[in-house]
């Protein structure tokens, strides 16, 4: 997995690509808690191409973080592969998800 977080004023993305899983995941929860000073985060998961359990925990992890916080979190966009794994386990309904789009081709999936 890649990832890239990015800071300007108030507004914090985080951009993640690849596989999210337990090998990649320890420096991204690092990543969200140092996160401070923002009233919103993005988080881009487009690209993913591979979510597990870690993965998700991580996405759970930033939601946690911006309501202590009061920041507003937002996933504007995830990848099929990510949507389906959020879909089984009901997770789709708690995380404030826009387009779904299928990364290989990059064709809006809703």
């Amino acid at each position: 997995m890649a990832y890239d977080v990015r800071v300007n004023g108030e507004h914090a993305k985080i951009v993640l690509s690849g596989d999210v899983d337990l090998q990649t995941t320890s420096d991204l929860k690092a990543e969200i808690t140092k996160i401070s000073g923002v009233t919103q985060l993005e988080i881009d998961a487009s690209s993913v191409t591979y979510i597990d359990s870690s993965g998700v925990a991580v996405l759970l992890l930033a939601r946690q973080h911006c309501q202590v916080n009061n920041v507003n979190l937002t996933l504007p966009i995830i990848s099929v592969a990510v949507n389906r794994v959020l879909e089984i386990a009901k997770l789709d309904r708690i995380l404030p998800i826009g387009q779904v789009i299928d990364s290989a081709t990059d064709t809006g999936v809703m």
